[in-house]
């Protein structure tokens, strides 16, 4: 392991001020009903919540409290809301004083990775740097470590930084690093110091159709869109067919393409009327409308 120079660490943390925690468990409730599905994922962030609400208790009573790690891991298909949650518990960090910042830095792999000896370190470096007080969110961290062991590979330089911040700045850095089940778990096993400093790990199923539509639906009068009535039988009929290709279709990502398809759909329709349409027929999305993605995903060659 190389001996990088992590003095830098040392005068850029900012650690978070002693103050009162404005974040209460109504505003907890608040932000985690409007995540559709995870109920276990929720159940942990509440978990969470109570754990540094009870520390930061015992701290203003004088009592002993040990530093604690708030690190994690997310695992699970793309379009599951991982990236929601994290930005979440930024936020919430933030407002119960254990981070300064709360804000959230989004990197991959190659983010962190240099192609030559002795980039890799200051690159990973950079990063924790600008991640100080907030949330560093690795998606697909795994790539961190090759699945074919490339000897060649400068990822294990990137974990002995990163393994070294997650330690000395647990009071004011929350880690998560992000991406597919079987692929998360064997970076762990190749790596147990990193194992060592997550406590939480939270797996994201894939949606299930009843959430896709409560997703598409949620999405649609966002954007004041409605749909007739046998619409919803059709859109839950549409995402059992394809529940068995979530991996590949997004999750949450599909709903929404679904959606575009069928405004597209419903513009090409109102364009051909040949007169301005009326307010209810611009909110209105037919069961024509929504079979626009399926018809489209029919017509591809590739």
């Amino acid at each position: 392991m190389s001996n990088w120079d992590y003095d830098w660490l040392d005068d850029l943390t900012q650690k978070p001020r002693q103050r009162k925690i404005n974040y209460t468990e109504a505003d907890l409730e608040r932000d985690l009903a409007e995540i559709i599905g995870l109920e276990n994922v929720k159940n942990t962030i509440r978990d969470i919540y109570y754990t540094v609400r009870a520390n930061r208790e015992r701290q203003a009573s004088g009592l002993e409290t040990s530093g604690q790690l708030l690190h994690m891991m997310f695992y699970g298909n793309p379009g599951t809301g991982k990236t929601t949650v994290a930005r979440l518990v930024g936020r919430m960090f933030r407002e119960m004083g254990v981070l300064s910042r709360g804000h959230f830095v989004e990197v991959e792999a190659s983010d962190l990775i240099a192609g030559y000896v002795g980039q890799t370190g200051p690159k990973t470096q950079a990063k924790i740097r600008e991640a100080l007080g907030g949330v560093l969110f690795i998606d697909e961290a795994y790539a961190l470590v090759p699945e074919d062991d490339t000897r060649n590979s400068f990822g294990p330089e990137a974990i002995a930084v990163l393994i070294k911040a997650m330690e000395d700045h647990r009071d004011n850095l929350c880690v998560i690093l992000a991406g597919y089940e079987d692929e998360m778990k064997r970076l762990l096993k190749v790596n147990p110091g990193l194992r060592s400093r997550i406590p939480f790990v939270l797996h994201f199923p894939d949606y299930t159709p009843p959430e896709l539509l409560r997703i598409f639906v949620a999405e649609a009068t966002k954007r004041q869109y409605r749909i007739e009535r046998d619409g919803g039988e059709y859109l839950l009929e549409l995402f059992t067919t394809y529940q068995a290709n979530m991996r590949e279709l997004g999750n949450g990502r599909f709903a929404r393409n679904v959606l575009e398809r069928a405004i597209l759909a419903q513009s090409r329709r109102l364009g051909a009327l040949g007169r301005r349409p009326a307010p209810d027929e611009l909110t209105l999305l037919t069961v024509d409308d929504l079979r626009a993605w399926e018809e489209a995903e029919a017509g591809r060659s590739w």
